[in-house]
């Protein structure tokens, strides 16, 4: 048993880390390598890359593929039974005798951060999705609709939200906000029309979410504005954590819960408001930095996949 490796894979929509662990769950190697998104990509090039760079690492380090017991990959492309399912099998005409477990990303970012299978992750980055698994590994997943659809919480959501704000205030006559005139100056806009053309014709999905750092520039100046459109947000990362709640039985205190995006990693007003309200609603749970990252979370699953397959 002590040559028996597993393979962890957190594939990303620019790059992707492919991870080595033994038995011991000692990280042995990791390798980067560019986006097995198959949702950017494509499932074509996802299973080249894929298949191309666990065959590297393995032969790397000397091991046989027979030693590898258990593949595990969490991508942000896979949002249906369906995706997951083609992938695998994709993988599994390469690597025909091993156990392979296809994800998505927030549930090895879950397992990387607490290092156990139970927990919650609140995750607020460009985007925004809750996931709870329990210890009877039931799991529910809250928002992560994509930015269309919901997304509440996230960069993205802020910098709709302010720009609905600006328009809000001009239709309503109101006196032109610290954050309007931030905002208009950042994108060299003389007026709303521009702005406008600005969000309609030139603005990328990155572009909008890139607009929370400006609404959080003004609230540190005092804009009200701004200010209220990150409590808010903190208020709609709470309601993500209230479906999971309600919808998941947890049997122990102290859940684990695991706070991971950028928004929540650098906002203050958005982090503390989420804080103190879901710390006050639900004493139970026990907020945790991040042991380790998505990849060894994605080698763990694996080598639980395999263990659960070996006893059913």
């Amino acid at each position: 048993m002590i040559n028996t490796v597993y393979i962890g894979i957190d594939g990303g929509g620019s790059q992707s880390t492919i991870l080595l662990m033994n038995n011991q769950n000692k990280e042995l190697k990791r390798i980067k390598k560019g986006p097995t998104n198959p949702f950017s990509i494509g499932i074509d090039a996802t299973e080249t890359v894929l298949s191309t760079s666990i065959k590297e690492l393995i032969k790397q380090e000397k091991y046989p593929i027979s030693n590898c017991k258990g593949i595990c990959i969490g991508s942000a492309g896979i949002h249906h039974p369906r995706d997951a399912e083609n992938l695998r099998l994709r993988l599994q005409n390469h690597f025909p005798k091993t156990p392979i477990h296809v994800t998505n990303d927030y549930e090895i970012a879950l397992v990387g951060g607490t290092a156990k299978l139970e927990g919650i992750i609140i995750i607020s980055g460009t985007g925004s999705v809750a996931y709870g698994r329990s210890e009877s590994h039931n799991f529910v997943r809250a928002g992560g609709w994509g930015h269309l659809i919901g997304d509440e919480g996230s960069a993205y959501y802020i910098g709709k939200q302010a720009l609905v704000s600006i328009f809000e205030t001009c239709d309503s006559n109101k006196k032109k906000s610290l954050m309007e005139e931030m905002i208009l100056a950042s994108k060299n806009c003389k007026d709303l029309d521009d702005l406008m053309f600005w969000a309609y014709k030139l603005a990328t999905k990155k572009d909008i979410a890139d607009l929370s750092i400006i609404v959080d520039l003004a609230c540190k100046k005092g804009d009200l504005d701004s200010y209220k459109i990150l409590l808010n947000a903190g208020i709609d990362l709470v309601k993500l954590l209230d479906t999971i709640r309600k919808r998941l039985l947890f049997t122990s205190g102290n859940i684990p819960m695991l706070l991971s995006g950028g928004v929540l990693t650098n906002n203050k007003i958005v982090k503390d408001t989420f804080l103190k309200r879901a710390m006050a609603k639900y004493p139970d749970i026990l907020l945790v930095t991040a042991e380790n990252d998505a990849a060894y979370g994605a080698a763990l699953l694996a080598k639980n996949f395999r263990n659960n397959v070996e006893n059913n």
